[in-house]
């Protein structure tokens, strides 16, 4: 007894068993899927009260973040003009003290000076 097999039997074959294999994984696929659906449903009606009240309570807490956002806007604001007129008047403290020290440097030298001279005139007079 000859069986013949021919090119095109053994593709349709080859193409049976592609198909028969994506089926079978297609198959375990949706099995997972409807599990996780399932799992899905489960925990959205345990907390579909929780939920809810989220849900109802989300424009009062969109409202509650925009007034603090402008406050903190507000506030920002504020301590940027507080920053540039410390940083105004520290400005204008170091100019003063710096002047101030000249003046300082200034008459320590002319003192220092006044009394070198005394120093010398009063020397030679006891000589």
């Amino acid at each position: 007894m000859n069986i013949t097999i021919t090119l095109g039997d053994l593709g349709f074959f080859i193409l049976f068993l592609l198909v028969l294999g994506i089926g079978a994984y297609l198959a375990v696929t949706l099995k997972n899927l409807n599990g996780l659906i399932r799992e899905i449903q489960k925990r959205l009606d345990a907390n579909s009260k929780n939920i809810d009240q989220s849900l109802a309570n989300l424009s009062v807490i969109t409202e509650n973040l925009n007034e603090a956002s402008f406050g903190v806007k507000r506030s920002v604001n504020q301590t940027e003009a507080v920053i540039d007129q410390v940083s105004t008047n520290v400005g204008d403290t170091l100019i003063a003290v710096h002047k101030t020290a000249d003046s300082i440097s200034t008459y320590s030298i002319i003192v220092t000076e006044i009394v070198k001279t005394l120093m010398v005139f009063f020397a030679k007079g006891k000589k």
